[in-house]
């Protein structure tokens, strides 16, 4: 493990010095609403708050490698017991954790959409999602942003093959 950990820091020290241009990373601190849309146990997980870290390439394309990380816990729950009709206990979701890698396109101007997709963390499985995203920059300086997004975890129920799909509405405050 160690051998591993310390070929990823040199190639990442590598990458850095000899690169033919510098990037810059920018970073939003986000702040989100989550919506459950569908799946199996919705009435126990129907909304949710969470935290996030967005974060993209700067560079001269309007195209931009993302990473989208967020963690969301669903607050609302309405106490009913739902099982599968053997009996055994539909788990509910209680919060996800995601790292949707992905492509951001922003333009010149206040208006950027994209498109990520990774593992997500759901009841104690890892599972695949996608987020297709659009967003708006308040300011000029683009140092608050806000997103709307649409969340599509596969196969959620693996007896039953549900996915569980959510939108969100973020806003997010630069920090780098």
């Amino acid at each position: 493990m160690r051998k591993i950990v310390s070929i990823a820091i040199f190639l990442f020290f590598f990458s850095n010095i000899y690169s033919q241009q510098k990037h810059k990373l920018t970073g939003y601190l986000q702040f989100q609403y989550t919506h459950t849309l569908y799946d199996l146990t919705k009435g126990n997980n129907l909304w949710g708050l969470g935290t996030g870290l967005f974060v993209f390439i700067d560079g001269k394309s309007a195209f931009k490698p993302a990473l989208d990380l967020t963690a969301d816990i669903y607050l609302v729950d309405d106490k009913v017991f739902r099982m599968y009709p053997d009996g055994s206990e539909m788990v509910s979701v209680h919060g996800t954790v995601s790292l949707f890698p992905g492509i951001s396109f922003q333009p010149k101007g206040r208006f950027f959409a994209g498109i990520y997709g990774g593992p997500s963390l759901v009841s104690s499985s890892v599972l695949l999602g996608i987020k297709p995203s659009l967003g708006i920059y308040f300011d000029d300086k683009h140092r608050w942003a806000g997103k709307l997004s649409y969340i599509n975890i596969f196969n959620r129920d693996n007896r039953g093959g549900q996915d569980f799909g959510s939108w969100s509405a973020s806003i997010g405050v630069k920090i780098f």
